[in-house]
């Protein structure tokens, strides 16, 4: 009977490597779209929410409401470029 052998990170090949990171990225930027386009359709609902979540913080109302505003915007463009960059990347490694 033999003994299986342990399974090393340093024999993970260059290619299941890229594949891996590149799906990472791929799926974390779906991700972000997709939440942002859920934000989008109650964009006052969700900032009145997140203002109420840190209504016990030292930080100001304005602040948080700016901030919760702001999300929305960013995140589709954060998951574009997070998927795109890990896409490419992952390629570029093979």
């Amino acid at each position: 009977m033999t003994t299986p052998t342990p399974c090393h990170l340093d024999e993970i090949s260059d290619l299941d490597a890229a594949l891996g990171y590149g799906l990472l990225r791929l799926t974390m930027g779906l991700n972000f779209l997709v939440h942002s386009f859920g934000r989008w359709r109650n964009l006052a609902n969700f900032a009145d929410g997140l203002v109420g979540a840190f209504a016990h913080t030292p930080l100001p109302v304005w602040s948080v409401r700016a901030f919760a505003l702001v999300i929305p915007l960013w995140e589709p463009v954060v998951g574009v470029c997070s998927g795109k960059i890990g896409f490419t990347r992952g390629r570029a490694l093979q």
